[in-house]
């Protein structure tokens, strides 16, 4: 009989330390739950933006910084353009040394850009035909030589045009 009262004994202390142990278990499961609804909540409404309207933040050059960069990049190219009086712009009339489109460019790059107009243009001839892209392409490219190459490569292309060599609109 004392085995059984030992035995019952140790039923009671088991089963009160199994009922803790489940007590624990649904309290982390509550837990748990409040954690995923939670977490539910915080996805089904926006975050607040962390930065409010009047905070600006700004990494790399300021506004004033960009404006002293672009009044920097526009004096550069406005030293390489060629320069003419207002009386010569006002006329009509151009001066060789004010006009020289030659000194925008040294002279190797001058004969680089001919050549490579030659390039294309041979190209073009060897197709039968230039796009409008391409021939937009190609009159920007002729603009930029000196007189005389410019000369030599209109007349080229047009004499190419006229002869039906090249089909395309000029």
């Amino acid at each position: 009989m004392k085995y059984l009262i030992a035995l019952s004994a140790f039923q009671a202390v088991l089963f009160g330390f199994f009922c803790i142990r489940v007590l624990e278990i649904d309290a982390r499961t509550n837990d748990i739950a409040a954690l995923a609804q939670a977490d539910a909540a915080q996805i089904e409404r926006p975050a607040a933006d962390p930065y409010p309207a009047d905070h600006v933040a700004v990494s790399g050059p300021t506004i004033g910084e960009f404006r002293q960069i672009i009044r920097e990049e526009i004096a550069a190219f406005e030293d390489r353009l060629p320069v003419q009086s207002d009386r010569h712009i006002a006329t009509g009339q151009t001066d060789n040394k004010t006009d020289n489109r030659s000194s925008a460019y040294s002279a190797a790059d001058s004969l680089y850009l001919k050549a490579s107009m030659h390039q294309d243009l041979d190209t073009y001839l060897g197709r039968g035909k230039i796009e409008p892209a391409e021939m937009a392409n190609l009159q920007l490219q002729i603009a930029r030589l000196p007189d005389e190459d410019r000369r030599e490569m209109l007349t080229r292309l047009t004499k190419a045009m006229n002869a039906g060599e090249l089909k395309g609109e000029f």
